[in-house]
Order: structure tokens, then sequence, then C-alpha cells
């Protein structure tokens, strides 16, 4: 039963495994990414910890060395928000806006084949 219900719905049956697949592959991305950053900010603390530890290093120096750590990490993506910040066609509060207009446009297309569809 169950093989001929996904056999008879071929296309939605593809989608949901490519759905499946770009899922698993994205949080497989995410924690690789947050792993690599443990990984670099575990050296750098590390080091720090034993210099500090020693005597070697004091608490300015550490403060001011995983300000630059957290700063380096947080610059891509303060470049991009001022990147998008800066273009004209996006503006706070749109988005909403933006969004409702497409929900709009989507529902008057399926209104004729679907009458479930409500706004």
């Amino acid at each position: 039963m169950a093989g001929s219900a996904i056999w008879s719905h071929k296309l939605r049956s593809f989608l949901t495994l490519l759905g499946i697949i770009f899922g698993v592959a994205v949080v497989i991305l995410v924690v690789t990414i947050v792993e690599g950053f443990n990984r670099y900010v575990d050296e750098k603390v590390a080091d720090l910890k034993e210099r500090y530890r020693q005597g070697k290093v004091g608490d300015v120096e550490v403060k001011k060395k995983l300000s630059a750590a957290l700063n380096n990490f947080l610059d891509p993506i303060r470049e991009r928000r001022a990147a998008l910040e800066r273009n004209p066609r996006i503006k706070r509060g749109e988005a909403g806006a933006c969004r409702a207009q497409r929900w709009r446009r989507a529902s008057a297309i399926c209104r004729p084949t679907n009458p479930r569809t409500t706004r």
C-alpha cells in the first residue's frame, strides 16, 4: 500500500526525498561549521588559559585576544548585514509587506483550483 502511494505520486515523493537530503546536508554543514569554530576557539583559549595560569599573560591581554577572536568571527556577518541595509530595495518593515503581497498573489492563483485557500 505504501509503495503504491509513493509510486503513484512520483513528483511529491521526489520532492520530499530532495527536501530530506537538503535538510540533512544543511544540518551536517551547520554542525561542521560549529565544530570548526569550536576547535579554533579551543586552540586560542587553551593557549591563553595555559599562559594565564603560568602568570605570563594578564586579564587585559586575555580580554583583548578573546574580543579580537570574537570580532574576527562576527565581521563577515556584520559586513553582510551592512550590505543588506545599504540596499535601497530593502527597508525596515518592508519584509512583512512583501510577504503579504506574495501571499495575496499566490492565493489569487490558487483560489480557482483550491477553494479552501483563505485570505
